[in-house]
């Protein structure tokens, strides 16, 4: 009911170009759209599939993707299992479609920032690893991982902010009931740089 209001990727043009010109300001390039990155939440070991919720850290958890704006605003979530790779995630993602129909269709040039566990495409900027210092693709990739650095904040504030969140504090709750509260911890993250902004 309030996850339409509150989290919500950019539609229209307008929108598209008003994140994009955020971001603007603070990168080199045009047409970002968002940073994202997976963090992991961690759950009680379910009952059914436990083993898809034992992440490669060796403990049960969602997998939750999350999109942020320029000014720390979330715009896209979604929670799979704490088994799921990133690059999956991201690929079974409506996101993944929508910025796939952005590029197919000409609609603009917009990207994603992602961090090296994402492939590259079109709409998907990675970092390029082991670049030599002083190339224009070290420039790129200290720029890119300046940018892409606001969602690793996100994740900090809103983990700080409701520790229920923490890896220490483990969710005691089925992953659906889980994701709600992730949702809502996310909701809530925005309704507070709203009224501070």
């Amino acid at each position: 009911m309030y996850a339409g209001r509150w989290i919500s990727f950019p539609k229209t043009r307008a929108e598209r170009s008003n994140i994009s010109d955020r971001f603007a300001q603070t990168t080199t390039y045009p047409g970002v759209l968002g940073c994202i990155d997976c963090t992991h939440i961690a759950i009680f070991p379910p009952n059914e599939r436990e083993e898809a919720y034992k992440n490669f850290k060796g403990f049960h958890s969602l997998n939750v993707q999350m999109v942020c704006d320029s000014e720390m605003r979330i715009l896209n979530v979604l929670a799979f299992p704490g088994s799921v790779h990133d690059q999956f995630l991201f690929t079974s993602s409506a996101l993944s479609t929508e910025m796939e129909r952005l590029h197919t269709n000409r609609i603009g040039q917009f990207y994603l920032l992602g961090d090296s566990g994402y492939a590259s495409e079109p709409y998907m900027l990675i970092p390029i690893l082991h670049a030599n210092e002083g190339s224009p693709e070290y420039r790129y990739t200290k720029n890119h991982c300046l940018v892409r650095n606001s969602i690793e904040r996100v994740f900090g504030v809103l983990k700080g902010r409701w520790r229920c969140l923490k890896k220490d504090r483990v969710l005691h709750y089925k992953p659906q009931k889980a994701g709600v509260i992730i949702n809502c911890c996310a909701i809530l993250h925005n309704m507070a740089i709203q009224e501070y902004t």
